[in-house]
């Protein structure tokens, strides 16, 4: 007993000098809890093994070293997979965008050429072990698996520093990169699983994983939810693509060019502000829209003008994010003289043929995709509802009313739209693997807790991270019937009093928030700024002659790394490299990478 604890400390004394060197925030976690010096699990050596204990119980019931063997020896007979490819089906087109390069096009490419091979299980080159107990499994896993990566996730502590007296994690460390997430906060979690992605982005097809015990069963809902939202799908390469090809377009010719809200501006401050989106409880509030409208400043999202055009509410500023054609020339579907008075601030993805359609003199457009325009800001986001927002309170929004922004589905019907929107679903079920339909719980604004999707999920986290500067002295109430959003308050309609808001004078306001924008307006490019678009032509050049695709591209991506061209191209890996892995042909690559570098020659000639 005596060799076998001095063999234990010895581990752990290895583990300790390890983690110091190689991971010094969690060297510094075990630190911090045995300063504290309160245990309340243990390692004891029962019935000739070792046991861990937790309030007189163990947690093996089993020789830990026999059940490291039996996990290793059926670790390819489990299910346990998170599938970040698709391989067996063609993905429907993303969005509907009038563009010869289209992300979900080269993805299908891809599946087309894989849809009958049968042996990806069999490659794992990242694994995720969630949970550790001990971790004797870890190094038996390892030797029969022999990952390149793997992420090692323990919420406890205690139990973590426990593995380290009969865990060789240097021994693992020795042939693969190791990623450690311990007593972890959700955004720490984030920030470990966004690394352990980052890394060798072509090993990002099937990634196993091993469930330390039931303990931990929660945490794989989790890591999936993630993995969907991180899904490059969602917001692929092409979007950045058409995001630089329109920006040039809309700063050399349009009529007022970008707005600069690098900076917040107090354009729109003390004035009544009433922010309406197409969430299901808007239906909820349209009368109340419709007699008030005069007492507020109403800005609508673009999907429900015409919703406002059938109830006669008029529009003062039209916020219009989305990128496809089809779907923005639907939304402004109507006469042209029911928003010839608006403001327009709307995307530089923007399809050019819906700028031709709306009228010219009053759209300004903002920097979503790209900031071709160095401090104009750029505005990150998910939705028209966060994004929205952001910009509002750019400009100086400080009395701001929210209705429609829900965030959430209508917990009656399902639905993710209000009644008559052009493209509302109904989710009455969880499907585990869909973006759009995977229902999660979120914190409600009237309710303790609301039902919602991913993607609003999404919104709701974008909308929770507002830089505390924008939202610096301004009150923001949430009327929707939906999900809470911090710092707003929940406001009833029958706790407004509406007789203390004022009739506005409109067409003076409008007219000076036009004039306004026009003095933080920019068009074209300045000399600094032809220059560098200067540089990026030679980049395309030095990327035309590249022939060892993946040796060749990193060198050049060391060099410029800030290069527009060279991010966009990575993002185009990110996509494309983990279904490139199973392809014997590279020709794939090869055509699509060429067909990437001819466009941004066009975008960069024009």
């Amino acid at each position: 007993m005596q060799e076998i604890q001095q063999t234990m400390i010895e581990i752990y004394q290895k583990n300790i000098s390890y983690f110091k060197l190689n991971h010094p925030d969690i060297f510094e976690k075990i630190q911090l809890f045995e300063k504290i010096n309160k245990e309340t699990y243990h390692i004891d050596f029962i019935d000739n093994h070792f046991e861990l204990i937790h309030n007189n119980t163990k947690t093996y019931n089993c020789d830990p070293f026999y059940d490291a063997q039996y996990r290793a020896k059926n670790i390819f007979n489990n299910e346990n997979i998170f599938s970040l490819i698709n391989t067996s089906s063609e993905i429907l087109d993303y969005g509907d965008f009038d563009e010869t390069i289209t992300s979900s096009k080269y993805i299908n490419e891809y599946i087309n050429e894989l849809k009958n091979k049968k042996d990806f299980e069999y490659d794992i080159n990242k694994f995720i072990f969630i949970g550790t107990l001990l971790g004797i499994h870890l190094n038996d896993i390892d030797k029969i698996i022999q990952a390149k990566a793997y992420l090692i996730i323990e919420p406890n502590i205690e139990i973590f520093r426990l593995s380290l007296f009969l865990t060789d994690y240097e021994e693992l460390s020795l042939n693969s990169k190791l990623f450690f997430c311990v007593n972890f906060s959700d955004s720490q979690l984030k920030n470990s699983l966004n690394k352990f992605l980052s890394y060798k982005s072509i090993y990002n097809n099937f990634i196993r994983f091993e469930l330390a015990s039931k303990n931990e069963l929660e945490l794989i809902s989790t890591i999936s939810e993630f993995l969907t939202l991180e899904n490059k799908i969602r917001y692929p390469f092409s979007e950045y693509i058409y995001g630089l090809k329109r920006g040039f377009h809309y700063l050399n010719y349009s009529n007022n060019g970008f707005i600069n809200l690098y900076s917040k501006k107090e354009f729109l401050k003390d004035l009544p502000i009433l922010f309406l989106a197409a969430g299901p409880s808007l239906d909820k509030y349209i009368e109340f829209i419709k007699k008030e409208q005069d007492r507020f400043i109403i800005v609508c999202a673009a999907a429900i003008l015409k919703h406002l055009y059938s109830n006669d509410i008029k529009p003062d500023i039209i916020i219009s994010i989305d990128a496809g054609k089809s779907t923005v020339k639907n939304q402004f579907d109507v006469e042209k003289e029911f928003y010839k008075d608006a403001i327009i601030i709307a995307s530089i993805k923007t399809d050019t043929d819906i700028f031709k359609m709306i009228d010219n003199s009053n759209v300004f457009f903002i920097q979503t995709t790209l900031e071709l325009v160095n401090k104009f800001g750029l505005l990150t986001g998910v939705t028209v509802g966060d994004i929205g927002i952001k910009i509002l309170l750019s400009l100086g929004a400080n009395n701001l009313y929210l209705i429609g922004l829900d965030g959430a589905i209508n917990e009656d019907t399902g639905e993710t739209h209000f009644s008559s929107y052009y493209y509302k679903k109904n989710i009455q079920k969880e499907e585990e693997n869909s973006y759009k339909n995977h229902l999660v719980s979120v914190k409600g604004n009237f309710k303790d807790e609301v039902k919602t999707t991913l993607l609003y999920k999404d919104m709701i986290d974008s909308i929770n991270s507002i830089d505390s500067k924008l939202i610096e002295n301004s009150s923001i109430f949430n009327l929707s019937n939906g999900a809470y959003f911090n710092n707003t308050s929940k406001l009833k309609l029958i706790d407004i009093n509406i007789q203390n808001f004022k009739i506005i004078d409109k067409n003076e306001i409008k007219k000076s928030f036009k004039n306004h924008l026009k003095t933080i307006s920019k068009k074209g490019f300045s000399k600094l700024e032809e220059s560098e678009n200067k540089k990026e032509q030679k980049i395309i050049k030095k990327l035309s002659s590249i022939r060892d695709i993946e040796k060749d591209f990193l060198s050049i991506q060391n060099k410029y790394n800030n290069s527009f061209v060279i991010q966009i191209v990575n993002e185009y890996f990110l996509l494309t490299n983990p279904y490139n892995y199973y392809v014997k042909d590279k020709k794939i690559q090869a055509k699509q990478l060429k067909e990437i570098i001819e466009e941004f020659k066009t975008i960069y000639k024009s």
